[in-house]
């Protein structure tokens, strides 16, 4: 199986990434232009929040959602004001 990176760039000024995608319900968020990430949330398809990361001054951040069921999730993640959403696939 080919994993993939999702990514989302807005305007050439920050970069969210996911990966590995499709994943086993763990997966890394990453930006890239930014110096924290103020907050990260996965919701199902539902529209059911699911995972939740606050005021995290790292850049790759794990994000751990094995406890949820297979299928498509939005991760939205707001940073420097902005707020982008990229898709992940859980297996």
């Amino acid at each position: 199986m080919i994993h993939q990176k999702s990514s989302f760039n807005l305007n050439n000024e920050i970069s969210v990434s996911a990966f590995p995608n499709p994943n086993n319900g763990k997966f890394y968020i990453q930006v890239k232009n930014a110096e924290r990430i103020d907050h990260i949330e996965v919701i199902n398809i539902h529209g059911i929040n699911v995972y939740k990361a606050y005021n995290d001054a790292h850049n790759d951040i794990l994000v751990d959602i094995t406890n949820q069921p297979s299928g498509l999730y939005l991760v939205r993640v707001s940073t420097n004001g902005k707020i982008q959403t990229t898709k992940v696939v859980k297996n």
